[in-house]
């Protein structure tokens, strides 16, 4: 049987959104954010067949001429994956402001926040496993309410389905819309950029994005990418054996200086 519930973040959701800082440049970050989150949910998963989709929506339909400028607005991102899910411990540490549930992974628990900054609604569905039951819990999260999470539903299935957890953000705020790359290449190389570290695992999932007719598979186009510029020297501190892997980025187009990189321990 289906339950309703709306229940609260526990915070000033709407004051902490105003005061919360989003630079033009990181307009991509909030999907950055659900994609780190849908990796982590992999790995929680401890399954070796771990997959995301993340697929883009447009103002209008594609037209023949997919050039940067022609290109229509984006007003929506879809991702999607088949890790743990919005069980009862992701759910409740997605209602905490500043969780600590993943900060032995680097997270501030502040992830979420953003993507209110730049959508106006975000809708999440997830098929979850709960003491072996299956079950599926719906709820959107927006500023619509002082509580944050809106028309929560959850229900135990009688089936036994795969696990799927589908993040919706949509209506794309300006100046964030405006200012978000419009060609598919270009996001699928900022996404490899900022999960440059989870590519270079041999267990990565297999992350794909999807715009209208275009697929591009993420983890073919990282190897592309590195392909003769991917340099690995160990070394060893007091009896502990390190890999540095060295690899040289060419694929940005708006950065005119150099820069390093740093990244280690998932981070």
């Amino acid at each position: 049987m289906a339950k309703n519930n709306n229940e609260s973040i526990g915070i000033d959701l709407k004051g902490r959104i105003k005061s919360l800082k989003l630079a033009d440049r990181n307009t991509l970050l909030p999907l950055f954010e659900a994609i780190i989150n849908s990796i982590h949910a992999i790995e929680d998963a401890k399954i070796p067949n771990g997959k995301i989709d993340i697929e883009v929506s447009r103002e209008t339909v594609l037209e023949f001429d997919d050039s940067e400028t022609n290109l229509p607005y984006i007003n929506k991102f879809t991702i999607s994956d088949n890790g743990i899910g919005f069980d009862e411990d992701n759910y409740n540490s997605f209602k905490k402001a500043y969780s600590t549930h993943k900060a032995e992974r680097g997270g501030k628990g502040i992830g979420r926040f953003l993507w209110l900054k730049a959508f106006s609604d975000v809708k999440i569905e997830s098929v979850y496993y709960q003491s072996q039951k299956p079950n599926k819990r719906v709820f959107k999260f927006n500023l619509k309410s002082d509580t944050g999470i809106e028309n929560l539903k959850t229900e135990e299935l009688q089936n036994k389905p795969q696990r799927l957890t589908k993040v919706e953000l949509s209506g794309y705020k300006d100046p964030f819309k405006s200012k978000c790359p419009k060609k598919a290449e270009t996001i699928a190389n900022r996404i490899i950029e900022h999960c440059l570290i989870y590519f270079l695992r041999f267990d990565a999932p297999v992350i794909t994005l999807t715009d209208g007719a275009t697929q591009i598979n993420l983890n073919k186009r990282f190897e592309q990418l590195i392909t003769g510029n991917n340099f690995i020297e160990p070394f060893t501190i007091r009896n502990h054996d390190f890999k540095l892997n060295i690899i040289k980025w060419f694929e940005h187009d708006e950065l005119t200086y150099h820069r390093m990189s740093l990244c280690a321990n998932h981070r």
